[in-house]
């Protein structure tokens, strides 16, 4: 039977994978890290037999995943998963509680933050369960030029003043504790290099050119 023909007797969602191109690019990754740990994003990996595939073959250098919402975490902390830090602020309720349970079970759960709200609300939470949260601040290190904003805009902190300022807010937040920081070169990572105007897309590989050196 042919591939397509045997795919439309299949209820969507599903995948297609060849377990054989996983492994070696499993295998890759971790060769090309070294010494380094890996954390996988979750959002590209829609497959908890996937996910767990993936943390057998990179074993030891496996620091955890990076995930997309407070719901899809709880759902993961369920399914067995550990070590998480959320990619995004969130502003959830019901989800965000239920991972404070999980995290007074033993789960290793770190939150986004970008402002002084997000520390409010997941500090108004965990007073509720006497439960001290681990936060990562997420800086902007996208670049404003004249020319072309280089990189998204996903965060309120965008220079060393609005950084310490947060960071001194944090300090009334008793439940809250400051585990790390997250610059994510989304100019690098996440914009694309060949857009309509061609001179926009010459300069941003040139500026992308600059910045991996």
């Amino acid at each position: 039977m042919k591939h397509s023909s045997f795919l439309q007797q299949l209820e969507a969602p599903f995948a297609w994978l060849d377990l054989e191109a996983l492994e070696a690019n499993s295998l890759q990754v971790k060769k090309m890290a070294s010494t380094k740990k890996i954390r996988i994003a979750t959002k590209s990996i829609r497959s908890v037999d996937v996910l767990k595939n993936v943390a057998t073959l990179l074993r030891e250098q496996l620091s955890g995943w990076m995930t997309y919402s407070a719901a899809e975490t709880a759902f993961l902390c369920e399914k067995g998963f550990d070590h998480f830090l959320l990619g995004y602020p969130t502003m959830e309720t019901t989800s965000v509680r239920a991972l404070l349970q999980w995290i007074q079970k033993g789960k290793d759960i770190t939150f986004m933050v970008d402002c002084e709200a997000h520390m409010r609300h997941l500090n108004e939470l965990a007073l509720e369960r006497n439960v001290s949260v681990n936060i990562c601040i997420d800086i902007n290190v996208s670049l404003d030029l004249k020319a072309i904003y280089f990189g998204t805009r996903r965060s309120s902190v965008t220079n060393e003043l609005q950084l310490k300022k947060l960071i001194q807010q944090s300090r009334s937040f008793g439940q809250l504790h400051i585990t790390s920081l997250m610059g994510y070169d989304a100019q690098l990572a996440g914009v694309g290099d060949k857009p309509l105007n061609k001179a926009k897309g010459m300069l941003i590989r040139q500026l992308q050119k600059n910045q991996n050196q």
